[in-house]
């Protein structure tokens, strides 16, 4: 009996696998390396998001013991890893680290079933590099690993997640990935509103539209319809349950809807936040930006097309066809770098917009082979441009960019790259020249953005907390802010009896949880938006009613909401009763709200104090 050898290989295929994996891991290692510890602002918005989830894990109950005007999926979600793990800063990141992976290898697959490898690991670079990880300007917050609101990337995750499901539906029409896909947009129900009108929008849609090409008669569409109703109502019907556990069934629906009730009950839309985000502040100058950068990117795309018309004809080999390509890139990036690159997704609604007629002209044609993959390209760009509806007139990357704009820049990517170099009118030859000048392109905006986050990232060497709650702030001489908050958590520490209640007005969570001293107000924060939401006589009835031992008043400059400090332009009423019942027991930095810098006071109750 003979026995011949074997050849031991790796397939090309497998081994194109191993490599991309390898670039993806080492390149969100190293965004993670560059952004270590300084993904949060020390005293913005995040420190809200680690107190509820603490409070929670503490044993208190969402809406009934602590105010909140998103979903409760993020919080509870959290408060589980701080009870199996042990509350912390770096805890929470490490958690959100582990999820935007997953989320990074969501988007390449869902990428990759309808394109090619090379266009799927670009969007996956993308994402990890200019979305998930990036640092455009002061503070913190915007990004997926200590992000301002944890809904929204929560909530642009589960909404990858449904969309990728909806695929897998399209590819085997079965009840059970019907029932998969809709019991994931029940928990985006449970996150952000806009997250969810974006993706409950696109998918219902696409579904209505797959439903319809399928021909089904009355009774298949009527039990589909309640496959759909009940799988999305799962999510929401736990959390019904749990609530009703501490509350009545009434008021636990009246939580679980409390989000579209915010929404619909205030006029939060007028403040100059809102106005600016969606652009409607400077309408005619933010139509102009859009114009002016949708002429630059459509002049980018004809010179590179034309240069592979003209390149395809020549006999050149492949390298020097690709190599050819990157030149152009790098003289193309000469060019675009004139402008401000910060602004370059100023098109996207605009783009999206074309790219969803595109696909919706493509199923309507019914075109079998590519069926499934036109109505999964048509619900993600549904879902892509509901979702810049909050920042129509001005998308950029920055700000809510980071998370609103992610799934419009990943549908033109994937345009740009796969999509129209198949159009043969275009393309009638090879392709190299095209794809690798697009390619190189991108390489350098990466590069370039990512730059800019080094070079903001360097400057936060402050550390404030200890153990797993470190932060790192901005340095002390740009910014003083870091040694006045340690010194504020060292005197409580060593001053102020344990687990004592502190209330921090109008903001201060961050203090709150690092020194493990709840907020006995339900009400734990009062910006000018949540003055407008809970109502300012409702706040000071709590506070009369409580009247916490301790009161933080906390530098926080509101301008961009229109009010600019707490106690001058909005909430009087409460910062002159603090005044009449509390005395400053100690002041760090300048005194808050006077203009002249950052600064806490420390107050104790008069009653308290002893003579």
């Amino acid at each position: 009996m003979s026995h011949s050898p074997t050849a031991s290989f790796i397939s090309p295929d497998a081994c194109r696998k191993i490599v991309i994996t390898a670039v993806l891991v080492s390149v969100g290692a190293a965004m993670t390396w560059i952004s270590w510890l300084k993904w949060a602002d020390l005293m913005v918005d995040f420190g809200e998001q680690v107190y509820l989830s603490w409070q929670v894990s503490e044993g208190r109950v969402l809406y009934k013991d602590l105010v909140q005007v998103h979903g409760p999926f993020a919080v509870y979600l959290h408060a589980l890893v701080f009870k199996l793990l042990g509350p912390g800063i770096l805890t929470l990141a490490l958690f959100n680290i582990f999820l935007t992976a997953t989320l990074s290898y969501l988007i390449y697959i869902l990428i990759r079933k309808s394109s090619d490898q090379l266009t799927a690991t670009a969007c996956a670079l993308v994402f990890i590099t200019l979305f998930a990880l990036g640092q455009y300007k002061g503070g913190g917050n915007f990004n997926f690993i200590c992000a301002y609101v944890y809904e929204l990337p929560h909530g642009i995750a589960l909404s990858f997640l449904s969309l990728y499901l909806f695929s897998r539906y399209i590819e085997k029409k079965t009840l059970p990935r019907l029932a998969q896909t809709y019991f994931c947009a029940g928990l985006v129900f449970l996150t952000k509103v806009e997250v969810f009108l974006a993706a409950i929008s696109a998918i219902t849609f696409a579904m209505a539209l797959t439903f319809y090409l399928q021909s089904l008669d009355r009774a298949s569409w009527f039990r589909n319809i309640l496959v759909c109703t009940g799988s999305f109502l799962f999510g929401p019907f736990l959390f019904f349950i749990y609530f009703s556990m501490h509350v009545s069934p009434g008021q636990a629906m009246t939580f679980i809807a409390s989000p579209w009730i915010h929404v619909f009950n205030s006029s939060t839309v007028a403040l100059p936040i809102y106005k600016w985000t969606m652009g409607m502040d400077s309408i005619e100058n933010n139509l102009i930006q859009l114009f002016k950068f949708s002429f630059l990117g459509f002049a980018v795309m004809i010179a590179v097309i034309l240069g592979n018309r003209w390149i395809s004809r020549a006999s050149y080999s492949k390298p020097i066809i690709i190599s050819l390509g990157g030149l152009a890139a790098g003289l193309l990036f000469a060019l675009i770098r004139r402008f401000d690159l910060l602004e370059l997704l100023r098109p996207l609604p605009l783009i999206t917009l074309l790219i969803i007629i595109y696909y919706f002209l493509q199923v309507i044609q019914n075109r079998k082979s590519d069926l499934g993959k036109h109505l999964t390209q048509l619900a993600l760009s549904i879902f892509s441009l509901t979702l810049l509806l909050k920042i129509i007139f001005n998308t950029h990357i920055y700000h809510y960019g980071f998370a609103l704009a992610l799934p419009a820049t990943l549908v033109c990517l994937r345009a740009v790259l796969y999509e129209l170099p198949r159009h043969k009118k275009l393309f009638p030859g090879s392709t190299d020249f095209y794809r690798s000048a697009m390619v190189v392109l991108g390489l350098f905006l990466i590069m370039s953005h990512t730059a800019l986050g080094h070079t903001i990232h360097q400057l936060k060497t402050y550390p404030v907390g200890s153990g797993r709650d470190i932060i790192l702030d901005y340095d002390p001489e740009l910014e003083p802010r870091g040694p006045i908050v340690a010194e504020t958590l060292k005197y409580i520490q060593d001053h102020v009896e344990p687990h004592a209640g502190i209330a921090t007005m109008p903001a201060g969570n961050t203090i709150n949880y690092l020194t493990r001293h709840p907020n006995p107000l339900r009400m734990h924060g009062l910006n000018p938006v949540e003055a407008h939401i809970f109502g300012e006589e409702q706040y000071l009835k709590e506070l009369k009613s409580v009247s916490p031992e301790y009161i933080l008043l906390v530098e926080t400059d509101f301008t961009i909401l229109g009010f600019r400090y707490f106690g001058k332009d909005y909430a009087q009423g409460i910062y002159q009763w603090v005044q009449e019942h509390y005395a400053v027991e100690k002041q760090f930095g300048a005194e808050p709200f006077t203009g002249k810098g950052f600064g806490i006071q420390i107050l104790k109750r008069k009653d308290r104090i002893a003579h």
